[in-house]
Parts: structure tokens; C-alpha cells; sequence
């Protein structure tokens, strides 16, 4: 069971989440795909994030076609509160949602207290690189679950996310959207990174992400 990322967004501008803080543990796989890798979780995170609406939470998966350095499916969880400030947590597909949601909560608890209102600033247009104090201790203690889950006991509010219902993530595009376009039209894919999209794509191993 593995935690790859977490993003938090300012989602005053729906079409376009803006990054305010991230961390990521990428070890899993090849040194020469982390970067390609990186470029994707900040794709599929910010897609997510733009659908999903304030206060609402969104559970997605995608099987990969063929697996990549062992990992053959990836959940996608997002939540954004009535602030418009959520985040988007990347696991593998053997982490439980229960948790990831626990870990996406606290991490909005500590950028919180580090940052206050400015993170709610409809003034926020461009990603930011916030360093968040204990994230990145964070997300190395969460990566056994079972032992987060006794030490913190996640709040009695998350209970509900065992009713999120995990979906394709193409479910959640607006009638009449294609990959391709979103492929073409962004800013966080590297050419060589747009080819491994639809390299995948055409195996059906994108389609069910994007």
C-alpha cells in the first residue's frame, strides 16, 4: 500500500485549481520516470480538482493496461471544502479511501495553520511552492495505514467517505470534452509526457483516468 502524492488547490477560479502546496513520494518507481510521473499526478490532479464541486468529495480509479514498476492501479481522492481550498491524494489501488481522505484532512489542518486566510485569497493566480512544516514527515508516517489509523483515529466526519463511490475519472468530464483536447490545451505535461498520455491512451490504459 502506497501514498504517491498529495496537492492542495485554491479552487476560487474552478477552470483552473491553482496549486499551493505539494508533496510527493515517488520511490516506487524508475528514477527516469519521476519526472514524467510528476507531470501526470499534476494533470490528473488538477482535472480532478476542477470537477470537483465545493464541498463535495470525488473518488476515482484508473487500471493501468499494463503495470508500471508494480503498480498496476491508481485511486485518485479529492475534496474541496466550502472555501474552495481542497486537495487530491494519489494512492496505489490496495490503499484504503478511509484513510487517504484522513491524510488529505490533517494536511489541509497544517497548511492551514501555517498559512491562514491567505490560502483562500481569490488573489491567488499562479502555483505556489508553500512549504508546509511536517508535510513531507507526514506523508512518510502514512504510509502504513494501519498504524496512522490506530495512533490517530481519523475524525468522526470522515466516517462518511466510506459512502464515496470510486468511479472512472472520465465519468466526470462535461458533455462533448475529449482527452485530446485537455492533452492539448495544458500547461503541466512536457511533450514527452503528452506522448506517454496518449501512448497510453491508445491501450486503454488512459481512458479510465482522464
Amino acid at each position: 500500500m502506497k501514498i504517491f502524492s498529495i496537492i492542495v488547490f485554491n479552487c476560487n477560479e474552478p477552470s483552473k485549481p491553482v496549486i499551493l502546496a505539494r508533496s510527493e513520494d515517488l520511490s516506487q518507481f524508475g528514477f527516469w520516470k519521476r519526472g514524467t510521473v510528476r507531470e501526470v499526478i499534476t494533470f490528473v490532479s488538477r482535472q480532478l480538482a476542477s470537477r470537483t464541486s465545493a464541498g463535495q468529495r470525488n473518488s476515482v480509479f484508473h487500471d493501468m493496461q499494463e503495470p508500471v514498476d508494480g503498480v498496476n492501479k491508481l485511486l485518485c481522492h479529492c475534496a474541496i471544502t466550502a472555501r474552495n481550498v481542497g486537495y487530491v491524494v494519489i494512492t496505489d489501488g490496495e490503499y484504503p479511501q478511509r484513510t487517504a481522505y484522513g491524510f488529505g484532512h490533517k494536511t489541509l489542518e497544517m497548511i492551514e495553520k501555517d498559512y491562514g486566510d491567505k490560502l483562500f485569497s481569490s488573489s491567488i493566480k499562479e502555483d505556489q511552492t508553500n512549504n508546509v512544516n511536517g508535510l513531507d514527515t507526514l506523508i512518510v508516517k502514512y504510509q502504513n495505514p494501519n498504524d496512522v489509523d490506530a495512533v490517530a483515529k481519523i475524525q468522526k466526519d470522515l466516517d462518511e467517505t466510506r459512502d464515496v463511490m470510486v468511479q472512472n475519472i472520465d465519468k466526470l468530464l462535461q458533455r462533448g470534452e475529449k482527452i485530446d483536447d485537455l492533452l492539448s490545451k495544458t500547461e503541466d505535461l512536457s511533450a514527452s509526457s503528452k506522448v506517454f498520455m496518449k501512448k497510453a491512451q491508445s491501450m486503454n490504459g488512459c481512458c479510465t483516468i482522464l
